[in-house]
């Protein structure tokens, strides 16, 4: 399996069963800075995040699988939302916490896979902890809460992550209304898209903030089943949200 880097010059090919390319591509994805929040997804090519299945996983290659791990391993934490945990199955990392956002402790029907070493972190209010080991059954996680009522906004969660995991980089995995919710934290979007069906393209994703004038394209990579992945940043964080709908974090 090979990545080729297009952007930025020159380029180069990573051969992910080659260790000493995985670990230049390792380096390359390094956050910037001591404090970051990158958003990676898979689209299609009509801004799609979800296949044929209802999942993201019916869109992947196994490349950007494997890419994504890498991302995994260069943060501190990954946040998602307890709509994701619903839908997807997610084994939870031994390599980095992994953070499920509910307001209201309401797990139940979750696909979370833990293993020996795996550290799996709950964001809800006070009221909903027991909601949360009800709903998680024989599954052990950290719950930490956030005073208040309704939808828990991103900054608190960031700020409440930052100081119990001592967690400066930070990845989102999903689903939408998380990456909305986060949109005015988010330092870097990691986009990994698949090929347009029968060459049928109608635009970018819906979810895409309108203002994109402060956001650059750093690096464009490619791989032999011709996804396509992008990585965006920019200098300063405040890319403007759509109405947040919160119902997938509840």
């Amino acid at each position: 399996m090979n990545l080729y880097r297009v952007l930025p010059p020159p380029p180069q090919v990573f051969d992910l069963s080659n260790g000493a390319d995985v670990a230049l591509l390792t380096a390359d994805l390094a956050p910037p800075a001591t404090a970051w929040v990158r958003a990676v997804m898979v689209t299609n090519a009509l801004g799609e995040t979800e296949g044929l299945d209802g999942t993201s996983g019916s869109l992947t290659s196994g490349v950007d699988r494997r890419l994504l791990k890498l991302h995994r391993a260069a943060s501190d934490v990954i946040v998602v939302g307890a709509e994701t945990v619903r839908r997807e199955r997610i084994p939870v990392p031994e390599t980095t916490p992994l953070a499920v956002v509910s307001a209201t402790g309401d797990l139940g029907g979750h696909q979370l896979i833990t293993s020996p070493g795996s550290r799996l972190v709950v964001v809800t209010r006070p009221v909903a902890s027991r909601k949360v080991r009800e709903t998680l059954g024989t599954i052990d996680a950290e719950i930490l809460t956030v005073q208040g009522e309704g939808h828990i906004p991103a900054r608190e969660v960031h700020e409440l992550l930052s100081t119990a995991l001592s967690a400066q980089h930070f990845l989102l995995e999903g689903g939408r209304s998380l990456w909305e919710s986060w949109a005015h934290l988010i330092d870097e979007v990691a986009l990994s898209v698949t090929p347009p069906p029968n060459d049928v393209h109608r635009g970018i994703p819906s979810w895409w903030p309108l203002d994109t004038g402060a956001w650059q394209l750093t690096s464009l990579m490619t791989d032999d089943a011709k996804m396509l992945y992008h990585r965006y940043q920019t200098g300063s964080r405040g890319a403007p949200s759509e109405v947040l709908d919160s119902s997938a974090l509840r």
